[in-house]
């Protein structure tokens, strides 16, 4: 299990930190863990909850059947260079 810390998160899936912890109040952003005051995400709920995102067009609002997690690293690390793709 990689446990990331939400600036690690910030870096690699190029998600706000603040956007993250206004998600952590409201239940909409992926599961994390909070050990004392510390929160870490894992990297396969990350990838999960962005599965969940998936869209094939702007109207969509379902999810999209097919092979999730690398499409999405090779999308992003197109996109954000800084991305581990």
């Amino acid at each position: 299990m990689k446990l990331l810390r939400p600036t690690k998160v910030e870096e690699r899936y190029d998600i706000p930190v603040g956007k993250l912890a206004k998600w952590r109040c409201s239940g909409e952003g992926p599961e994390f863990l909070k050990v004392g005051a510390f929160v870490y995400y894992e990297e396969e709920a990350i990838e999960r909850w962005l599965a969940t995102k998936r869209r094939a067009s702007t109207s969509d609002t379902g999810t999209v059947d097919g092979p999730i997690s690398s499409g999405l690293r090779r999308a992003a690390s197109a996109q954000h260079p800084h991305v581990e793709g």
